[in-house]
């Protein structure tokens, strides 16, 4: 299981999950599945160009920048739309779930083993808790992994 924000998915989280399942448990990325859950969409994502530089590569974090080896992939899977806002100006939207799931596909997983509910947390919160969506207010939720033996 990993948690990966904008800042997570600009540093390749999904990719580097996959290689480290890979390195640790002997998984071959077609035989994964990945599901990716409820998070903020595309619809109410509003980033900065400085959030779209890092996935661009134009721009490095200062700390833990990304890694070399995921470079490419990241700003490959980057999804970024534009869109008009009530008073016509323009607005940066990412899609973490579709840049996400290009990350698992690079990374070698198939596209039938990759779940995608598209799910926003922030035009859900009678379900969902949105740090962005409540502007600060936040609370947890939690998400559960298992492996069982066959």
């Amino acid at each position: 299981m990993a948690h990966a924000g904008w800042r997570g998915t600009a540093r390749g989280m999904a990719a580097a999950t996959v290689e480290a399942m890979r390195e640790q448990f002997g998984s071959r990325p077609g035989d994964m599945r990945a599901g990716i859950g409820p998070s903020i969409g595309p619809c109410c994502y509003e980033v900065s160009p400085e959030v779209q530089q890092l996935f661009q590569g134009k721009a490095q974090f200062a700390e833990m920048p990304t890694a070399e080896q995921y470079r490419n992939l990241v700003r490959e899977s980057a999804v970024f739309s534009i869109q008009q806002q009530p008073d016509g100006g323009p607005s940066l939207r990412l899609d973490l779930w579709q840049t996400n799931r290009n990350q698992l596909l690079m990374a070698g997983l198939l596209p039938e083993h990759v779940e995608l509910p598209e799910v926003c947390t922030s035009c859900n919160l009678d379900r969902f808790f949105s740090y962005r969506g409540e502007r600060g207010i936040t609370g947890r939720f939690p998400a559960l992994l298992a492996l069982r033996e066959k």
